[in-house]
């Protein structure tokens, strides 16, 4: 993401060191919650069952409302709540009608506790990202993204290192139960790609229109990974 946001920023002649005084410090908050906020779902994914980290990281869309009317002074109508519920109720039915066993391991009461702090942070922080973008809207899109870029960069060199030192296995290593290990590889640069197309249209959307509204909109991705889990994964579900 660092080098597309450059290419863009070239292309564009924007100059991405180029941020006025006022703009720093939200362009900080916008780096340091989207570090955050990244932190808190690889700890929580990790320390939690899946179906209870899905639950609170999707939380996100309320918090995104409340923020909106509290520190935007922007209004979030009623069509917009009712959406909020209706995609929430939506992603509960998903995650509860899988015919799928859990699968996470479930560690210690200190364990879950971390996991369940850092998927608040994490739900937290995406809502707190948003606003950020929205109050940066006469930045370019790509400035905002490079510096996400660079922060998330340093969390990912810090995560890594902990993993290569706590499990002692390289970072990029296939796991032990993946068995396409020719597409493994093909798959984290195709992830990477899309993660950086849907990153950068996040970010315009957030700068262009409310960030409840965003958020709303973009559950419609519910309705792809329900797809998606029916489709290529043959997941069965109960019909809760």
């Amino acid at each position: 993401m660092t080098v597309s946001s450059i290419l863009i920023a070239r292309n564009q002649n924007v100059n991405v060191s180029k941020v006025t005084t006022a703009l720093k410090y939200v362009l900080v908050t916008r780096t340091v919650t989207s570090c955050l906020s990244l932190l808190g779902i690889m700890v929580g994914i990790r320390t939690l069952p899946l179906t209870i980290f899905m639950l609170i990281i999707n939380t996100n869309s309320f918090t995104t409302g409340l923020l909106q009317w509290l520190h935007l002074k922007k209004p979030v109508h009623a069509y917009e709540i009712a959406a909020m519920f209706g995609c929430y109720l939506g992603i509960v039915l998903i995650v509860y009608g899988s015919g799928e066993k859990e699968t996470n391991s479930v560690g210690s009461t200190y364990t879950l506790l971390v996991g369940y702090i850092a998927s608040v942070i994490a739900s937290i922080t995406i809502s707190m990202s948003a606003i950020a973008i929205h109050q940066m809207r006469e930045l370019h899109f790509a400035v905002i993204q490079f510096w996400q870029s660079l922060g998330n960069c340093a969390c990912f060199l810090v995560y890594y290192a902990y993993q290569l030192y706590s499990e002692e296995r390289y970072p990029l290593e296939p796991p032990a139960n993946y068995s396409d290990y020719q597409w493994y590889y093909c798959e984290i640069i195709l992830a990477a790609a899309s993660s950086v197309m849907a990153n950068s249209l996040m970010t315009i959307c957030n700068k262009n229109e409310k960030p409840a509204t965003v958020t709303v909109v973009s559950q419609v991705a519910i309705g792809f990974s329900f797809l998606s889990d029916t489709i290529f994964f043959g997941t069965m579900f109960n019909g809760v």
